[in-house]
């Protein structure tokens, strides 16, 4: 595999406001998305922007990403992920439950702050994908129709390689409410 590092400038994140920060906001205000992206996440580890950036590679750009792909996608964004956002996820929810005086109303004003920071840091790592994205066009192939249970089963499978036994009923239903608002929002698109 010969992975392309995507350009690493200070105007990867130049534009944080973009297409695809655009489409997360929407297709994660779906009607069962959120809860579904977050089972996935705190369950089998799944990166939600990976997650969502292979949904608007499909849907928006009719690009299937490969493993290969994902594997690149994700190696450009894990720094970031491990040394920032996930560490503000963590205070956030640290402030959420403890340890004392949180959580409090004295402790929820920086609760919102550090949550605010998370979901820049979000948006900043979506701009880091989206140059990747963009970087990579020229070598993303024109798929096949999107089959989104295929596509939720690669993106699985990157993050779970070693996940060899059926999902539980909860995993199953948040995969089923996924590939539903994929085929839906590449039918609608």
């Amino acid at each position: 595999m010969t992975v392309v590092p995507a350009p690493s400038t200070s105007s990867d994140t130049a534009h944080l406001d973009n297409a695809f920060w655009r489409f997360s906001l929407s297709f994660y205000a779906r009607a069962g998305i959120a809860p579904a992206c977050l089972i996935l996440q705190n369950r089998l580890g799944i990166d939600v922007n990976v997650l969502l950036l292979s949904i608007f590679a499909a849907v928006e750009r009719r690009h299937i990403l490969s493993a290969d792909d994902l594997r690149s996608a994700d190696d450009t964004v894990a720094a970031w992920r491990s040394a920032i956002v996930a560490q503000l996820r963590r205070i956030r929810t640290d402030l959420k439950s403890g340890p004392p005086p949180a959580p409090s109303a004295a402790t929820e004003d920086l609760r919102s702050q550090v949550k605010a920071a998370e979901l820049k840091a979000e948006q900043i790592e979506q701009a880091m994908l989206l140059a990747w994205l963009d970087h990579r066009r020229s070598s993303l192939s024109t798929p096949p129709p999107l089959d989104a249970d295929e596509l939720l089963q690669r993106i699985t499978g990157h993050f779970c390689a070693e996940l060899t036994e059926a999902p539980d009923a909860e995993v199953a239903a948040a995969m089923r409410t996924l590939s539903e608002a994929i085929t839906h929002a590449a039918r609608s698109g």
